[in-house]
C-alpha cells in the first residue's frame, strides 16, 4: 500500500461500493509499489545504523502504510487477504493472482462469482 490516503479511500469508497455491489464476492486487497517501500525503509534503516526505527526517516519520504496496518484494515473491509507487490520486480504479482483463486474456489464454484 502506497500511502494513507489509498488505504482511506480502500475503507471508505473502495469497500462500500464492492459491498453494494457484489456483497457475496470474495475479494482480496493488493497494495502497490512494495518496491518504493522497501527501499525507503532500507534507506531509513541505513540512516539509523540498522536498527529498525524506520518511521518516517527519510526526509520528503511518505508515510508507507505497513502490511501489519493493511492487513487489519483488509480483515475489516471483509477481505479475504492482503498481499503486497511489486509490478516493477514482481515480487509477490503471482501471489495476487494465487489468492484471488483461492478466493474463487472457496466459493466453492458458487454460480454468482464474477471475477474482475
Amino acid at each position: 500500500m502506497t500511502d494513507r490516503t489509498a488505504l482511506e479511500n480502500v475503507k471508505e469508497r473502495w469497500a462500500p461500493a464492492i459491498e453494494d455491489s457484489f456483497p457475496e464476492i470474495p475479494f482480496v486487497l493488493v497494495g502497490t509499489m512494495k518496491d518504493e517501500r522497501d527501499r525507503q525503509k532500507a534507506l531509513a534503516d541505513d540512516n539509523n545504523g540498522g536498527d529498525g526505527s524506520s518511521e518516517n526517516v527519510v526526509v520528503g519520504a511518505p508515510s508507507w502504510v505497513s502490511d501489519e496496518e493493511a492487513d487489519e484494515v483488509a480483515q475489516d473491509i471483509g477481505a479475504n487477504k492482503y498481499v503486497a507487490c511489486s509490478a516493477i520486480t514482481m515480487e509477490k504479482v503471482e501471489s495476487v493472482f494465487e489468492e484471488a483463486v483461492v478466493s474463487f474456489m472457496l466459493l466453492q464454484m458458487d454460480p454468482n462469482c464474477v471475477i474482475m
